[in-house]
Protein backbone atom coordinates (compact mmCIF):
# COMPACT_ATOMS: atom_id res chain seq x y z
CA UNK A 1 0.00 0.00 0.00
CA UNK A 2 1.11 3.53 -0.72
CA UNK A 3 0.86 6.23 1.93
CA UNK A 4 -1.92 8.00 0.01
CA UNK A 5 -4.03 4.82 0.12
CA UNK A 6 -3.40 4.44 3.84
CA UNK A 7 -4.41 8.06 4.37
CA UNK A 8 -7.63 7.56 2.41
CA UNK A 9 -8.60 4.53 4.46
CA UNK A 10 -7.62 6.25 7.72
CA UNK A 11 -9.59 9.38 6.81
CA UNK A 12 -12.73 7.31 6.29
CA UNK A 13 -12.09 5.42 9.53
CA UNK A 14 -11.63 8.67 11.47
CA UNK A 15 -14.97 9.89 10.12
CA UNK A 16 -16.66 6.74 11.46
CA UNK A 17 -14.88 7.08 14.81
CA UNK A 18 -15.97 10.69 15.18
CA UNK A 19 -19.56 9.81 14.26
CA UNK A 20 -19.63 7.04 16.89
CA UNK A 21 -18.16 9.36 19.52
CA UNK A 22 -20.60 12.12 18.59
CA UNK A 23 -23.49 9.69 19.11
CA UNK A 24 -22.13 8.82 22.57
CA UNK A 25 -21.72 12.48 23.50
CA UNK A 26 -25.29 13.25 22.42
CA UNK A 27 -26.57 10.36 24.51
CA UNK A 28 -24.56 11.37 27.58
CA UNK A 29 -25.64 15.03 27.27
CA UNK A 30 -29.32 14.04 27.16
CA UNK A 31 -28.78 11.78 30.19
CA UNK A 32 -27.10 14.63 32.08
CA UNK A 33 -30.03 16.93 31.29
CA UNK A 34 -32.35 14.34 32.88
CA UNK A 35 -30.14 14.28 35.98
CA UNK A 36 -28.81 10.78 35.33
CA UNK A 37 -25.23 9.68 35.97
CA UNK A 38 -23.00 9.99 32.92
CA UNK A 39 -19.69 8.33 32.06
CA UNK A 40 -17.77 6.91 29.14
CA UNK A 41 -17.89 3.12 29.04
CA UNK A 42 -14.62 1.28 28.49
CA UNK A 43 -15.87 0.51 24.96
CA UNK A 44 -15.73 4.23 24.17
CA UNK A 45 -12.16 4.40 25.44
CA UNK A 46 -11.27 1.87 22.73
CA UNK A 47 -12.76 4.23 20.14
CA UNK A 48 -10.85 7.22 21.51
CA UNK A 49 -7.57 5.28 21.55
CA UNK A 50 -8.28 4.17 17.96
CA UNK A 51 -8.77 7.80 16.99
CA UNK A 52 -5.52 8.90 18.64
CA UNK A 53 -3.58 6.02 17.05
CA UNK A 54 -4.94 6.92 13.60
CA UNK A 55 -4.26 10.65 13.90
CA UNK A 56 -0.78 10.35 15.39
CA UNK A 57 0.49 7.12 13.82
CA UNK A 58 -1.04 7.41 10.37
CA UNK A 59 -0.89 11.16 9.78
CA UNK A 60 1.30 13.17 12.16
CA UNK A 61 4.37 10.90 12.39
CA UNK A 62 4.74 10.47 8.61
CA UNK A 63 4.12 14.18 7.98
CA UNK A 64 6.80 15.06 10.53
CA UNK A 65 9.18 12.59 8.88
CA UNK A 66 9.48 10.34 11.95
CA UNK A 67 8.01 7.18 10.47
CA UNK A 68 8.61 4.81 7.61
CA UNK A 69 5.68 3.42 5.64
CA UNK A 70 5.56 0.48 8.06
CA UNK A 71 4.40 2.65 10.99
CA UNK A 72 1.24 4.07 9.37
CA UNK A 73 0.37 0.59 8.05
CA UNK A 74 0.61 -0.92 11.53
CA UNK A 75 -1.21 2.02 13.12
CA UNK A 76 -4.05 1.76 10.61
CA UNK A 77 -4.40 -1.94 11.42
CA UNK A 78 -4.36 -1.27 15.17
CA UNK A 79 -6.93 1.50 14.77
CA UNK A 80 -9.20 -0.82 12.76
CA UNK A 81 -8.96 -3.55 15.40
CA UNK A 82 -9.71 -1.02 18.16
CA UNK A 83 -12.72 0.35 16.28
CA UNK A 84 -14.13 -3.13 15.63
CA UNK A 85 -13.47 -3.98 19.29
CA UNK A 86 -15.29 -0.78 20.25
CA UNK A 87 -18.46 -1.88 18.45
CA UNK A 88 -18.41 -5.35 20.00
CA UNK A 89 -17.50 -4.03 23.46
CA UNK A 90 -20.35 -1.53 23.25
CA UNK A 91 -22.74 -4.42 22.58
CA UNK A 92 -21.17 -6.17 25.56
CA UNK A 93 -21.63 -3.05 27.67
CA UNK A 94 -25.38 -3.43 27.20
CA UNK A 95 -25.20 -7.23 27.73
CA UNK A 96 -26.41 -7.88 24.18
CA UNK A 97 -24.00 -10.70 23.34
CA UNK A 98 -25.88 -13.44 25.21
CA UNK A 99 -29.52 -14.18 25.92
CA UNK A 100 -29.04 -14.13 29.69
CA UNK A 101 -29.19 -10.62 31.14
CA UNK A 102 -28.19 -9.91 34.75
CA UNK A 103 -30.96 -8.74 37.05
CA UNK A 104 -30.67 -5.77 39.31
CA UNK A 105 -28.58 -2.66 38.80
CA UNK A 106 -26.29 -2.70 35.82
CA UNK A 107 -22.58 -2.82 36.64
CA UNK A 108 -20.29 -0.06 35.41
CA UNK A 109 -18.15 -2.65 33.60
CA UNK A 110 -20.18 -5.71 32.54
CA UNK A 111 -18.30 -8.98 32.09
CA UNK A 112 -19.18 -9.14 28.37
CA UNK A 113 -17.58 -5.74 27.77
CA UNK A 114 -14.47 -6.69 29.74
CA UNK A 115 -14.05 -9.95 27.80
CA UNK A 116 -14.33 -8.16 24.44
CA UNK A 117 -11.82 -5.52 25.52
CA UNK A 118 -9.42 -8.29 26.53
CA UNK A 119 -9.87 -10.06 23.20
CA UNK A 120 -9.30 -6.75 21.41
CA UNK A 121 -6.04 -6.14 23.27
CA UNK A 122 -4.85 -9.70 22.54
CA UNK A 123 -5.78 -9.23 18.87
CA UNK A 124 -3.67 -6.07 18.71
CA UNK A 125 -0.69 -7.81 20.31
CA UNK A 126 -1.04 -10.70 17.83
CA UNK A 127 -1.44 -8.36 14.86
CA UNK A 128 1.57 -6.21 15.75
CA UNK A 129 3.67 -9.28 16.57
CA UNK A 130 2.88 -11.05 13.31
CA UNK A 131 3.34 -7.86 11.30
CA UNK A 132 6.74 -7.19 12.83
CA UNK A 133 7.86 -10.82 12.45
CA UNK A 134 6.85 -11.08 8.82
CA UNK A 135 8.27 -7.70 7.93
CA UNK A 136 7.83 -6.25 4.46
Amino acid sequence: MRLSEIWSAAGFLIGLQLAAFSWRMSREISMAERGEVTWLPLAEVLNLVALVVAVIGVFLLPIAGYASLRVPRICLGVSLILFAGHALALAGHYDLLTKARPRGPRPWLPRQELVIVGITVLSIVAFVGVTLLLGE
